[in-house]
């Protein structure tokens, strides 16, 4: 039972980073931010985004506080 559990929640954790490299693919490629899928992922991600964006300044059209924020949970997870 407990190691469905780690599963599951490795599984959200996993998820939810993809979302953040999905984030970062994105911007970078310019896609439409009417697409849906581009709505979902940046309502997903912009509460941790959004504070590190007012510290972090985005450099050579390269979304660094994405890249950031993904890396550093990608440490933590």
């Amino acid at each position: 039972m407990q190691s469905a559990l780690i599963f599951l929640v490795r599984t959200l954790a996993d998820l939810y980073l993809l979302m953040f490299l999905l984030r970062f693919i994105l911007q970078w490629v310019r896609a439409s931010h009417r697409n849906p899928l581009s709505q979902l992922v940046q309502r997903v991600t912009s509460p941790l985004v959004v504070p590190a964006r007012r510290v972090l300044p985005s450099v050579a059209g390269l979304d660094l506080p994405t890249l950031i924020v993904l890396i550093v949970l990608e440490g933590i997870v």
